[in-house]
């Protein structure tokens, strides 16, 4: 008797896991884990790359709305080729704006001396300035439209170009 509750024990031990089942286990779980652990990355570097956008979308609308609240105050415009604006501000001082197409950045200057207005990471693909009605005298409303295309310079973000347009009209009447 006792030899037979031996062997029933022992045939309860050996009962488990072949090696076999054990391997197909365990590479179901690694590519599960791969494949999670792919997905989490890909999440955070998309985040990353939304988030870089937001700041770059956010940085060129406060470039925008700078030169809108100036030009809203200015008179007297005029445009050297597409992508530079000239004009008298408020306080009577001659105002540029321009894109400086080898840095890729738009700047602000008064004279001869410019300053860069839009971050570094915001690269300015594109700006163009349209005015109508800046003859005096011919009773249209001055308005220049600014259209500015909006880059970054980083690796996964080159290829997105982000078109911003607004419409200004000045306060003063000419």
């Amino acid at each position: 008797m006792k030899q037979l509750k031996f062997k029933i024990q022992n045939l309860k031990l050996r009962h488990g896991f072949t090696m076999i089942e054990l391997l197909v286990a365990m590479g179901v779980f690694i590519t599960i884990v791969g494949v999670s652990i792919g997905i989490f990355v890909r999440s955070l570097r998309t985040q990353r790359n939304i988030i870089n956008l937001m700041a770059i979308n956010n940085n060129a609308s406060l470039a925008i709305e700078q030169m809108a609240r100036e030009i809203r105050t200015g008179q007297s415009f005029s445009s050297v080729g597409p992508s530079i604006l000239k004009f008298t501000n408020y306080q009577g001082k001659d105002t540029t704006y321009r894109w400086n197409a080898e840095t890729e950045f738009l700047e602000r200057g008064e004279g001869e001396i410019f300053k860069t207005i839009t971050a570094s990471e915001v690269k300015i693909k594109r700006l163009q300035f349209i005015l109508s009605g800046e003859e005096a005298g011919d009773n249209v409303p001055t308005r220049i439209t600014v259209v500015l295309g909006v880059g970054s310079n980083q690796r996964d973000l080159t290829g997105i170009l982000n078109n911003i347009q607004t419409t200004i009209s000045p306060r003063v009447i000419q």
